[in-house]
């Protein structure tokens, strides 16, 4: 696999498949309107050097983050088909980055 080092104030995040699990945990790949809108949440796989420096240390996203971008950004560095995982990735610039997503409430 190709190995991704984004620079400056770029970063490498993995797109959400939009599967989604039955009750009894069968996964369902997602068709439609689903698979639509789960594509504008990610995962930081890579942070650039100089990502997130101009936010508080307590606020900067880390890797393995959730995080939600704006429909179409970014561009893509390994696609779905090329992939032996079937995820695609993209390099986004973090100041595209609208918001983390957490568990905690």
């Amino acid at each position: 696999m190709k190995k991704f080092k984004p620079l400056g104030p770029n970063l490498i995040i993995k797109m959400e498949t939009g599967e989604v699990r039955s009750s009894s945990g069968i996964i369902i790949e997602a068709e439609g309107t689903r698979a639509t809108m789960a594509r504008e949440e990610a995962i930081i796989e890579v942070l650039g050097e100089s990502s997130f420096d101009d936010l508080h240390p307590e606020n900067r996203p880390k890797v393995g983050d959730r995080v939600v971008i704006p429909r179409y950004e970014g561009h893509t560095v390994l696609s779905a088909r090329d992939a032996e995982d079937k995820l695609e990735r993209r390099v986004i610039q973090d100041t595209r980055i609208l918001c983390s997503i957490s568990d905690n409430q």
